[in-house]
């Protein structure tokens, strides 16, 4: 499936949606694919609803083991939270957000567990290396260096000898509304560098290069600035588009080339405009799980052909050439309702109307009370001589209430319980095997109130032992109004 032009069109689109109308449409896709039985997408999507409601930016960091991602996030919230240098970094996802202190840690065996304020700094840096036991560490620390509805997820490096290291990396980029993808000075061209960035572009992701530890920088023997323009040159040969690249150093705050500053300054600016950022990266990313879900469904499809093809191999001729058959049969039966798709519409029709012409929903009994209901609906309708306003409105009101249980009884006796059981046995004949459309049949029910009924009468009618079967027939006529509204 060639899906560049929707890509292109998703990429180049200057349309923001509201948030609240993303998140709706969202909600519309995840049905889908929880329905189809796709787990992982379907997870995806709740996340990015959730997301969207509340407005969360979030700007992840990512690169190499040692690259100095944790210590940049120490810097940029102003406080050394997580473990840092020279003892290797985050081994799971960490998120970070400002507000009231609290620390969950989602175990991998245990489940979710909560740290008690104050929490010790060490047992929360010890759940951040613990890639083995811990899926997931989220922080909530009161800091104004961080604005609320904002995140940093910090995320194993993905140069990790251990596969689950990775994809933790990776699991998270969905909710990223921009990437700092963070490299050692000595390291920035390495293969793993240009693959994961070509990822990134690949996904839509928005992505700002750091270069740290741009103090090991040795002027003696390149220039920085011939530095600067090699590093540029590297990422445009290989096609990588990024939004920013900055050069920086959180060990020296004063080195000539240090561009934090210029990075904290910018992010501010990014935050500022938050909402924008979030309905592009939103969009975008259901984009993304969309082609994702229609992978998973071809993938999904490949795997029940293999089963069946198997499953035909290890049978004997026989079985073989009955399977064969039953698949003509039914590649026939299929054939026959595609030709004829009014076939089943008109067939139940004409059940229906047998039935409602059939239908006795007016008894004798039901009759009489339909004559005295009209009877009271007449201009010069009075009862008793005292109080006659009164009187006449509650023998009015019930007349009305005996008529229209009468009517609702008949109904749920005569047509009911038949429609339901012809309903059901028509799609037999057709061979419609539909759980929730048999659920729907079992649900079905015609309102009657007094409304409904009063709608019939003509009020100009003239009472008389006859006129029954004039309502019988105007109630007949009114199910098939029900049925084709």
């Amino acid at each position: 499936m060639d899906i560049s032009a929707y890509k292109n069109n998703v990429l180049h689109s200057k349309l923001i949606l509201p948030l609240e109308e993303l998140a709706n449409r969202l909600t519309a896709i995840k049905a889908e694919l929880e329905r189809a039985g796709d787990v992982e997408n379907t997870k995806k999507c709740a996340e990015l609803i959730d997301k969207a409601r509340k407005e969360t930016y979030v700007f992840a960091c990512c690169g190499h083991f040692s690259a100095g991602k944790s210590s940049m996030i120490n810097e940029l919230i102003g406080e050394d939270i997580l473990p840092s240098n020279p003892i290797p970094t985050s081994a799971n996802v960490v998120k970070i957000r400002a507000g009231e202190p609290y620390v969950e840690v989602l175990m991998k065996d245990k489940g979710l567990v909560s740290l008690a304020y104050p929490y010790s700094k060490r047992e929360l840096q010890s759940y951040c290396k613990d890639g083995d036991q811990v899926k997931l560490v989220e922080i909530s620390h009161p800091t104004n260096q961080l604005p609320p509805g904002v995140m940093i997820y910090d995320t194993p490096g993905i140069d990790s000898t251990v596969e689950a290291h990775r994809v933790a990396a990776e699991s998270s980029l969905h909710m990223a509304d921009l990437v700092l993808y963070m490299m050692d000075y000595n390291h920035v061209e390495s293969r793993i560098n240009f693959t994961f960035t070509r990822m990134l572009n690949k996904r839509m992701k928005r992505v700002w290069l750091i270069i740290n530890q741009v103090d090991k920088h040795r002027a003696e023997e390149l220039p920085f600035d011939s530095y600067r323009g090699k590093i540029k040159c590297s990422f445009q040969e290989q096609g990588i588009e990024v939004d920013g690249m900055f050069f920086t150093s959180v060990m020296d705050h004063s080195h000539p080339h240090n561009d934090l500053s210029a990075l904290k300054s910018r992010l501010s600016r990014e935050i500022r405009e938050k909402s924008h950022h979030i309905s592009q990266s939103v969009k975008k990313e259901t984009f993304t799980v969309i082609v994702d879900h229609i992978h998973w469904r071809d993938e999904w499809n490949r795997r029940i052909r293999e089963q069946l093809q198997a499953t035909l191999s290890s049978t004997g001729a026989s079985d073989s050439k009955k399977l064969k058959a039953r698949i003509g049969e039914l590649r026939s039966e299929l054939g026959a309702l595609r030709a004829d798709p009014q076939r089943f519409e008109r067939e139940f029709e004409e059940k229906l109307d047998n039935l409602l012409r059939n239908a006795n929903l007016m008894p004798y009994q039901t009759r009489e009370l339909a004559r005295e209901y009209l009877e009271s609906l007449q201009i010069g309708f009075r009862v008793g001589r005292l109080f006659p306003g009164r009187r006449t409105r509650e023998e009015a009101a019930r007349r009305r209430e005996r008529f229209v249980e009468s009517v609702k009884a008949n109904a749920v006796t005569y047509i009911d319980i038949h429609l339901k059981k012809m309903f059901l046995a028509h799609l037999d004949i057709f061979k419609i095997r539909d759980e929730r459309l048999r659920q729907t049949i079992y649900h079905l029910s015609v309102a009657i109130d007094e409304l409904f009924l009063k709608r019939l009468v003509n009020r100009g009618a003239l009472i008389s032992r006859g006129h029954g079967g004039a309502t019988d027939k105007a109630a007949s006529s009114s199910f098939h109004t029900a049925r084709s509204s």
